[in-house]
């Protein structure tokens, strides 16, 4: 029982990242979209360009909302007062009345919105189970889930209902294993709760958290969102055909994730990220010299 229980938690929590994925891989071929700029953006030509001005501050108001949402003062309040599984759930319905907003937008104004409020979904969803973007359907199994799922044991402790914490731990593990997981979690709490400054984090360990803010600043300078976001417009500006070069593109992305798991562990993390970081860079170095090709001739 306690096996499917994991299972179950760990498949619905990653739906979530489904949320993020998406949410990031559709905006760009719908900016490209004639009923799209006939509809919401009110242009008569299917050969116009929407403002580069407009187009950008529609992908980039949903970060807005991400960075809102995932800010420390907001996140914390959500995580310590709503709990885990709580702010889940408040994640998705604000997700899903995003979603509502977009598909029902007669406006620019209307889409950004829309926007703006899936951002702040999926920022406070981020910083609770990492969870990432997806479309409805997937938001709805979610929601529907995780009303089956068992609270956070930790944040339980926190609220000072240590036998609900048990009981949790319970549905996930043998007796013994689930009480010496409990006193783990008291310990560590009440460890926490004396408090701490900078300095009393060891040397390894700020190491370690700088590596990890490190690699997620260049994993977002990298250039990739530029094609996942404005993929169709810099085909298009090459005379590539802009929907099959995305499709081509967005396939890559996903289908490379797939040998990256089976060689994670046998070529360690090290090796991936420094032969993908060569790719890349081999990549860029080609698609300026198109660029540059194009422009000259």
């Amino acid at each position: 029982m306690g096996h499917c229980v994991v299972i179950c938690a760990a498949l619905l929590s990653s739906l979530g990242a489904f949320l993020f994925g998406l949410d990031i891989g559709y905006i760009a071929p719908i900016l490209e979209c004639w009923s799209f700029k006939r509809d919401v953006a009110h242009l008569d030509d299917e050969t116009a360009k929407i403002g580069s001005l407009t187009a950008g501050f529609i992908v980039s108001i949903f970060s807005l909302g991400c960075i809102g949402a995932s800010f420390p003062l907001v996140s914390t309040y959500f995580l310590d007062s709503w709990g885990r599984k709580d702010s889940i759930m408040l994640g998705t319905l604000v997700f899903l009345l995003g979603c509502w907003l977009q598909a029902r937008a007669m406006s620019i104004w209307m889409m950004c919105l829309g926007r703006l409020v899936s951002g702040c979904a999926i920022g406070l969803l981020s910083t609770t189970v990492a969870l990432y973007q997806s479309e409805v359907l997937p938001a709805l199994v979610l929601l529907g889930g995780m009303l089956c799922l068992p609270r956070s044991p930790r944040w339980l402790v926190q609220q000072g209902r240590s036998d609900e914490a048990l009981s949790a731990l319970l549905q996930l593990r043998d007796e013994r294993s689930a009480r010496e997981e409990l006193k783990e979690i008291v310990a560590n709490w009440e460890a926490i709760g004396h408090g701490g400054t900078w300095s009393d984090m060891p040397r390894s360990t700020k190491r370690v958290l700088a590596v990890g803010v490190t690699m997620q600043l260049l994993q977002q300078l990298v250039g990739m969102n530029a094609f996942m976001y404005f993929g169709p417009r810099i085909f298009h500006s090459l005379h590539l055909n802009e929907n099959k070069f995305q499709a081509m593109n967005n396939a890559v992305n996903c289908l490379a994730t797939l040998p990256a798991l089976c060689l994670a562990d046998r070529c360690g993390r090290r090796c991936l990220l420094i032969w993908g970081a060569v790719g890349m860079t081999i990549s860029c170095c080609i698609m300026a010299v198109v660029g540059l090709a194009k422009d000259e001739g």
